[in-house]
């Protein structure tokens, strides 16, 4: 089955796209009982592949019917596990009357123990809080349990963020909750059918909110954003391991949004111009406040280090460039929304990939050489190797950067730094 198939892919290409991927809490979900992951919806389809390939279960999807217009595509998505639900733009109600077959094959799957993965909030936007939660979560729960009575539904909220959603190698966090007994629900729901929506999916709501960062204010994004990058700064987290299953890092982040929330309006405006102030130093003289922190890190043991890595690393990258390049067009020039950046670039990165070796192996035939098989074999280590390579080589150049700086800007901007993190 397709799924089965792509899903391997799908770990390396995210264990590739993000430098480090935090599943918190993840032995909350009860897998022998029904379940329904109800899940914050910041990129188009991230999150459900970050779950299905990184959970030990296969999980069942529900997407918007559009994606279903084509027979062909409509095959792919069904063997990856992915069910339509018809908006009425989507053809009207003609088409929306086939929700009730997704439905349907919702309940009995989740009657087989089967796990459904549903996007909460019902749209998608990149924001750092949580939009109104739409019922069809709360329909789903209780359209299985007037089928199948006996079933003891468990509803669990996973909140998702990531630290920058549209750059390359940022961080992404998911935590799991406490799962929601549909049960303690239903006597509600039994006398007055939208009052026992309206409770479970404000229960959902309390508790997706807990497990995300929220910037309740647009006009304190640039704060927080500037906060957390600090705070990202004086907290780096090891590479290793690439999947962590630490909460730490994610409830700091919820800690430093709440602070910002609750900071007085004096305080918080102060704050604000200090920080503008000094991230747009830092820009334009080209430095990262990381650099800054760490202006030491441009030694000669370093510059050893990428004097004798540059032959690896060169094989890895000229090895690896062209999917990855043509990811990165598609990416640029095709994809207008933000929230789907991520995700075509996973897709196309993928699919780039597959055919891109499957050249290689037909050349390796063609040319029979023990010496390309060994190559082809290790091409994907020398790439990422490339990869973590360069990280290595910008932090190198970036502290240089800040060695060459004019003494006294240098003490100026670290005096900056130390007033702000004073102030938090």
């Amino acid at each position: 089955m397709l799924y089965h198939f792509v899903r391997p892919l799908a770990k390396i290409a995210l264990k590739t796209h993000f430098r480090k991927i935090y599943f918190s809490n993840a032995d909350r979900i009860p897998w022998d009982k029904p379940v329904i992951l109800a899940v914050n919806h910041p990129t188009s389809f991230v999150e459900p592949c970050m779950l299905a390939a990184f959970l030990p279960k296969s999980l069942y999807f529900l997407a918007r019917g559009d994606l279903f217009k084509k027979p062909f595509y409509a095959k792919i998505l069904e063997s990856l596990h992915i069910l339509p639900v018809f908006r009425l733009k989507d053809g009207g109600y003609g088409k929306i009357k086939q929700n009730y077959t997704t439905l349907t094959r919702c309940f009995d799957a989740l009657n087989e123990q089967k796990t459904i993965l549903i996007m909460a909030e019902g749209s998608c936007i990149q924001e750092k809080r949580l939009r109104p939660l739409r019922k069809g979560t709360a329909r789903l729960a209780f359209g299985t349990y007037e089928k199948y009575p006996d079933l003891d539904i468990q509803i669990v909220p996973i909140g998702v963020n990531y630290t920058y959603p549209d750059e390359f190698r940022s961080e992404a966090m998911f935590d799991f909750g406490e799962p929601i007994a549909v049960r303690d629900y239903v006597e509600t729901y039994q006398k007055n059918t939208n009052e026992g929506y309206r409770l479970l999916t404000e229960e959902l709501e309390k508790c997706l909110r807990k497990r995300i960062v929220v910037i309740n204010e647009e006009a304190d994004e640039p704060l927080v954003e500037n906060l957390l990058t600090l705070y990202r700064t004086d907290h780096p987290d090891e590479l290793l391991p690439l999947l962590s299953d630490t909460e730490d890092r994610l409830q700091n982040e919820v800690r430093m949004a709440k602070q910002v929330h609750e900071m007085a309006p004096s305080v918080k405006q102060h704050l604000s111009k200090l920080t503008h102030t000094y991230f747009s130093q830092l820009k334009s003289h080209e430095i990262t406040d990381d650099s800054l922190k760490r202006s030491a890190f441009a030694n000669t043991s370093n510059l050893i280090i990428l004097m004798t890595g540059f032959i690896p690393f060169l094989i890895g990258y000229i090895g690896n460039y062209i999917p990855v390049r043509y990811a990165q067009h598609v990416m640029e020039t095709k994809v207008k929304d933000v929230e789907d950046k991520i995700s075509v670039a996973l897709v196309v990165a993928i699919a780039g990939y597959l055919l891109y070796y499957l050249g290689l192996v037909i050349f390796g035939f063609v040319i029979n050489s023990m010496a390309f098989w060994i190559l082809l074999a290790m091409l994907p280590v020398w790439g990422f190797f490339a990869l973590v390579y360069r990280e290595f080589y910008a932090k190198y150049k970036n502290a240089k950067k800040v060695s060459k700086l004019n003494p006294d800007l240098r003490v100026e901007l670290q005096r900056m730094r130390g007033e702000i993190l004073d102030k938090i």
